[in-house]
């Protein structure tokens, strides 16, 4: 604009075409993401002998996967490690469609334990980001703090 190479309304056109890129983006992660988080509950579901509404009601009730888990008799290793096999399966087909590298997969599968121990914990609260959980956990306990 200041050095004459774009009309204000040009800019204008860009910026909004943008924004409305950025929109998109965001709504297909959010998209996405539910599916995955669907998929990952029918994983559970299926280790716990449940179904995906049982653990969700049991969510949504307070109690946690490995709670449900001991519940049922179900050994939290068995539903550890049914979720660390969905997960690691997801790694691999984004190594074979060439979204994630060899090393990428590699870093990733190393932290899946620690993220079928947080599901495990998840109990349906937002805090410690439980199912469902806050995507600005610090923010939150800031506000927390303030009484906000």
């Amino acid at each position: 604009m200041a050095d004459g190479t774009l009309t204000q309304a040009q800019a204008d056109k860009v910026a909004a075409a943008t924004k409305a890129e950025v929109k998109e983006a965001a709504a297909d992660r959010k998209a996405n993401r539910k599916e995955r988080r669907t998929e990952l509950l029918a994983t559970v579901a299926k280790a716990l002998g449940s179904t995906t509404d049982e653990v969700k009601a049991g969510l949504e009730a307070g109690t946690s996967i490995g709670a449900q888990a001991d519940a049922k008799g179900v050994d939290r290793k068995v539903v550890s490690d049914a979720i660390v096999a969905d997960l690691t399966a997801r790694i691999d087909a984004k190594v074979d469609d060439g979204s994630l590298t060899a090393e990428q997969a590699t870093k990733a599968k190393a932290k899946l334990p620690a993220v079928a121990a947080k599901v495990l914990a998840a109990d349906g609260s937002r805090a410690e980001g439980g199912a469902g959980g806050s995507a600005h956990p610090l923010r939150d306990r800031i506000k927390a703090r303030r009484g906000n």
